[in-house]
């Protein structure tokens, strides 16, 4: 045989044919996507609907590198978010996949960004970002740029925002804006810029949008900007640019000891948030300090904290105090301030330049129990007591002015003991607690978590560091702080909703076969009356027949009896919406019981505060439980009844992992199951859920208990409380 007729036979054998072809094959598609025949990005059904990945696909949360850089990408729904993170530099892209897509940035050094909405698409448009979002420079201005794709052939650019996360929040709610600098737009070869300069101090914003691939810009006849593409595609690069001051990260291996919870997710997350000046309450829609926010991620994460960052973290509460003693609920951006500051908002300036706003209630009562327990657990640096503050004088200074307020506030009630005289909301501005006051609280003017729970919690621990901190006129401080408790010990006691047997089956069979659910549940033969603590009063003093888990706060902070106990849990653990439980989540109110009509439509599942799951509720509850299982008051039915409780939670807890870290979610009720539904994705949803939330990584901090085999409840343990 011949060479040639040898190499003939070679070729032809079977694995040699397959390797040419496999080769041809890949040639053939290289050919084809150099000439741009084939679809960069998503598929598409050949309606031309785009298949979403699913969120397993998507979610890919990488363990933070050993320089501490990140870039954490998850699909929530029709929202797309890439956070990204290396040095100083941060930013988060977020994309909405719909008809109406958009694409929105927010950097937490400048707590600014934009967002850019389309309309034109006429179908369902995908919207992806390609690659990783990278740091942006240009002289004195930094932001981030990303390439962008989106699988639509022609996009009609209906809205910009540029300027602070708030007011890009306040866009996305619809708000009159009209106040602000106006914008001026420039289309130069296949590019199209947008700038503008800050109502408050003259910050320059500035977005530019660059075609790729062949595509262009053009204005339509209503002036509109109209990208057009080809075969059905767009790519285009955006960037973002403003001044902004660096946030400084902890360095990896100095923000959380190794007792945490083994959750990369949340890991990364809590790292994307935690800066040595501040912890940022979450993103994209937080990206600040938020008092509350703060505290109760020391009080549910400081055992696994570095005594450094609880150190830090605390500070930026304490600098911010109001010369009256009380904890700021939020810095405000000043030309936020400048646009839309209301009567009644008390705001100030407090700290190196910032704006506070002190119109939660709430956070005032929260620093003392906060720093007690912290203090209790040796969970901050040794001498941080007499350690100088920024603002001038020692840390324990700054608690003294807490103390006094706190003292001051409630001595109106401690006097006279009527409920006119409880901490209430401004009358004429919405916030007040982490409801967000009388919108969270349908026109409740004087919350139970405040008045029932969190001021006799600070008075508790006024009386104690006053004693163990040797504050000056300590003693006095002391005895007042232990007679005005006596008062407050009872606050509760205003909140005391009743129904009788009767009315509550009827309550609750009309609102399930409002909402469609099935009417069995086990509280619906409930000795009569049916007795719970309203979630708040109105104007005139009348408790909110609405069901609620602020009673979470009472497990964290109170003292509350073994009946009170075992009636929070028996509410906590009655099916929903006979009481808060469901598969998907704790629902954090349920206007069931309430005779008002009002209240199922502000309570409902679109509502920000409403019968919705939060997730850090669940760390609330489960972080609460443990603690009242350290008593030794319990009986055995009592703590075994807790105990089922705290394992049945940590299920549910296991269930949600992957939406965990979010702020909260909704829920749809298909087939005699519940179902988790992103919020922020129902057109009655006015706001969106963060993807990533601070208080949400609590759970890095909680100890699971110890799994038991049984998974029944106790004999007689879910009965009426």
């Amino acid at each position: 045989m011949t060479k040639l007729a040898r190499l003939y036979a070679w070729i032809g054998t079977p694995r040699v044919m397959r390797v040419i072809g496999g080769l041809l094959f890949f040639l053939l598609v290289l050919a084809f996507w150099a000439a741009g025949l084939l679809p960069v990005g998503p598929r598409t059904r050949p309606s031309g609907a785009t298949v979403l990945p699913s969120p397993e696909d998507v979610a890919t949360p990488p363990p933070l590198t050993d320089e501490g850089a990140i870039h954490f990408r998850q699909q929530q729904g029709v929202f797309g978010n890439d956070l990204v993170r290396d040095g100083t530099f941060s930013a988060h892209w977020n994309t909405r996949s719909d008809t109406a897509p958009r694409v929105l940035a927010a950097h937490p050094g400048s707590n600014a960004g934009f967002s850019l909405t389309f309309g034109g698409a006429g179908s369902h448009t995908h919207v992806i970002i390609e690659g990783r979002p990278e740091e942006a420079r240009e002289g004195d201005l930094s932001g981030s740029t990303a390439v962008v794709f989106a699988s639509a052939e022609r996009l009609s650019i209906q809205e910009v925002g540029l300027g602070s996360v708030r007011i890009l929040r306040a866009r996305d709610l619809g708000e009159d804006l009209s106040a602000l600098p106006e914008m001026t737009a420039r289309l130069s070869e296949g590019k199209v810029s947008w700038q503008r300069a800050s109502l408050a101090d003259g910050t320059p914003y500035t977005l530019e949008l660059t075609m790729l691939r062949g595509g262009r810009v053009e204005e339509g006849d209503d002036g509109r900007f109209v990208l057009v593409g080809e075969k059905g595609r767009l790519r285009f690069r955006l960037r973002f640019l403003t001044r902004h001051a660096a946030l400084h990260p902890f360095k990896p291996g100095t923000l959380l000891r190794p007792e945490a919870a083994s959750d990369e997710r949340l890991q990364t997350l809590f790292a994307f948030l935690a800066h040595r000046e501040t912890l940022l309450g979450g993103s994209w829609r937080f990206l600040t300090y938020f008092g509350r926010d703060t505290l109760l991620t020391l009080r549910l994460m400081g055992r696994v904290l570095e005594p450094e960052v609880v150190a830090r973290a605390l500070e930026s509460v304490l600098v911010r105090l109001s010369p009256e003693g009380r904890v700021s609920h939020e810095d405000i951006d000043p030309e936020w301030a400048a646009l839309k500051l209301r009567d009644g908002r008390v705001t100030e300036p407090c700290f190196d330049g910032r704006i506070c706003d002190y119109t939660m209630v709430d956070d005032d009562y929260l620093l003392a129990p906060i720093v007690q327990y912290l203090l209790e657990e040796d969970l901050l640096p040794e001498g941080w007591l007499h350690a100088p503050l920024a603002t001038g004088g020692l840390n324990r200074d700054a608690l003294l002015a807490n103390a006094h307020f706190v003292l001051r506030s409630t001595a109106a009630y401690a006097l006279s003991g009527n409920a006119r005289d409880l901490r209430s909301f401004s009358a004429n501005f919405y916030a007040g607690d982490w409801r967000d006051g009388l919108m969270g609280h349908c026109g409740g003017r004087t919350s139970y978590g405040v008045n029932g729970v969190l001021a006799p919690a600070a008075l508790r621990a006024v009386a104690s560091l006053a004693s163990s901190l040797d504050l000056e006129g300590g003693p006095k401080v002391k005895a007042l702080a232990l007679r005005q408790l006596k008062r407050w010990e009872h606050a509760a006691g205003h909140f005391t909703a009743k129904l009788s047997k009767a009315l509550w089956r009827k309550q609750v069979a009309a609102y399930a076969a409002s909402v469609g659910l099935p009417e069995e549940d086990p509280l619906l033969a409930a000795h009569a009356p049916l007795t719970f603590p309203a979630l708040s009063l109105d104007g005139a003093g009348r408790p909110l027949e609405v069901m609620h888990s602020d009673e979470g706060f009472a497990l964290l902070f109170g003292r509350p009896t073994p009946a009170q106990l075992n009636g929070a849990v028996q509410r906590l653990l009655a099916p929903f919406p006979a009481g808060l439980w469901t598969d998907i989540g704790i629902m954090v109110s349920n206007p069931a019981p309430s005779r008002n009509p009002d209240h199922w439509q502000c309570f409902d599942r679109d509502g920000y505060t409403g019968a919705v799951a939060w997730s850090w509720q669940h760390a609330l509850w489960a972080a609460g439980l443990a603690r009242q299982l350290e008593r030794s008051d319990l009986s055995a039915h009592l703590r075994s009844t807790l105990e089922f409780a705290q394992r049945r939670l940590w299920r549910l807890i296991d269930r949600t992992r992957r939406d965990r870290a979010t702020e909260l979610w909704s829920w749809s009720f298909e087939d005699g199951r519940f179902g988790i539904v992103p919020f922020g994705q129902s057109g009655g949803q006015l706001t969106e859920s963060n993807v990533a939330h601070l208080l949400s990584t609590a759970f890095l901090g909680l100890k699971r208990p110890d799994a038991r085999p049984d998974a029944s409840p106790p004999r007689k343990a879910i009965v009426a409380p």
